[in-house]
């Protein structure tokens, strides 16, 4: 592996929150170790597959259809969204889904997870808690 892409990938996989890759097929060309551990795969296991590999199949048709609209528009989508994680279990999960195109003009998508599901559940009590 070349200095840099060693140097990127080492600095990606700091990150703790799931990062991968996805091309217009919706296949993974890269996943970070933070997603490696959410879904309980390996890299080997990962790469060239799509949603339908790691959630249900009404989750992965939601999530098709988020990446098509992401890549249709090419532009930048943040959203809520809920999916279970063979490790943790149903979280909710806030993502942000940039497309880039690549110097010969093919379009790849990043998103980015982060699990917001604990903050859900506190406003949720919140909400119900009644004011004294």
């Amino acid at each position: 592996m070349h200095k840099k892409n060693m140097m990127f990938n080492n600095i990606i996989n700091t990150v703790s929150n799931p990062i991968l890759v996805k091309d217009n097929k919706h296949r993974l060309m890269y996943v970070n170790q933070a997603f490696l551990e959410s879904f309980d795969c390996t890299t080997e296991n990962a790469l060239g597959k799509s949603n339908v590999n790691f959630f249900s199949k009404e989750e992965s048709k939601i999530f098709h259809r988020l990446d098509r609209k992401t890549f249709k528009s090419e532009k930048t989508i943040i959203n809520e969204e809920k999916l279970t994680s063979k490790k943790y279990g149903p979280l909710i999960v806030s993502t942000k889904k940039p497309v880039f195109k690549t110097a010969t003009g093919y379009k790849i998508l990043v998103e980015i997870c982060h699990d917001i599901t604990e903050v859900k559940k506190a406003r949720e009590t919140l909400k119900k808690t009644p004011e004294t």
